[in-house]
């Protein structure tokens, strides 16, 4: 899942709360 971790993207940043991702951003910075 690192292709959904972009940096500066509010839409993967929001899709990835929906998706409770918010470690994954965490982790990514």
């Amino acid at each position: 899942m690192r292709a959904i971790v972009v940096p500066g993207s509010w839409q993967v940043r929001e899709a990835g709360e929906k998706l409770g991702l918010d470690k994954i951003f965490t982790e990514a910075g």
